[in-house]
């Protein structure tokens, strides 16, 4: 997965020090500041159409419930899928 988003970097218009972050806080962090990272990504590009806004809301959703249930690592996979779909 690391490898996929590295290689969006050359493609989308996020910073490589975010995607840095985010990327490398999976795992390393709990998965409340993988969240946090991914929305300071979220916030400086935003989705480029309502189904891409639709579906990392989705989840994000998601992630903050595996989350809140203790599932860091199913979170935080949730918000890398998340963070795809902004880099794409």
């Amino acid at each position: 997965m690391r490898v996929i988003l590295a290689a969006s970097l050359f493609v989308g218009a996020v910073s490589a020090a975010l995607l840095y972050q985010v990327v490398n806080a999976v795992g390393a962090v709990p998965c409340e500041a993988v969240f946090a990272r991914l929305r300071i990504v979220e916030n400086e590009n935003p989705p480029r159409n309502a189904n891409d806004a639709i579906r990392i809301r989705g989840l994000e959703q998601q992630g903050a419930e595996e989350c809140r249930d203790h599932e860091d690592s199913q979170a935080d996979d949730l918000f890398l899928q998340a963070l795809q779909v902004i880099v794409k």
